[in-house]
């Protein structure tokens, strides 16, 4: 129908509009119900909710917050494990037109934060590949992974938090 057709692409134009939504974007191209919503554990459904929204404490997050101005907020988004976590170094770093934080973003947890090395290691090696899978950052957590992609968000949240 017209009506369903034209909240359809309100809804896509308005996802794709918003910057903190980009993991997000990267994992949701389509508009409708995903299967972990009827999965019986809340606890795991909960940990994926806050992953896929970024409605997390992550530092990707939580520094946005940390300043006025986008360019000297980077050094409050870095992560503690893989950068240092002395501010002054880090503000003069971003200073540097050739330097690149490592910003404690879901994909860096996902896949290369050693902090959650152990996780990683312990999940499944269907899991692993498609943690690893660049190009379809979606499959992490399709129908045949979910069960292991929930337990494996659970596991960085209860390290992380």
């Amino acid at each position: 129908s017209r009506l369903e057709d034209w909240f359809l692409n309100k809804w896509d134009d308005a996802r794709r509009a918003n910057s903190k939504l980009g993991f997000y974007n990267s994992i949701k191209q389509s508009f409708g119900p995903e299967p972990y919503i009827s999965f019986p554990s809340h606890k795991k459904i909960r940990c994926v909710v806050w992953l896929r929204t970024s409605s997390h404490r992550f530092k990707i997050e939580t520094g946005r917050y940390g300043s006025n101005t986008k360019s000297s907020s980077l050094h409050h988004r870095a992560c503690d494990t893989c950068c240092t976590n002395d501010t002054e170094t880090l503000e003069l770093l971003c200073q540097l037109p050739f330097i690149k934080l490592i910003l404690e973003d879901e994909i860096h947890v996902l896949r290369e934060c050693p902090a959650y090395k152990e996780v990683r290691d312990a999940s499944t090696e269907s899991l692993r590949k498609a943690l690893l899978d660049t190009d379809n950052p979606k499959n992490i957590f399709n129908q045949a992974l979910l069960n292991d992609s929930m337990k494996f968000a659970r596991d960085i949240f209860r390290i992380r938090f």
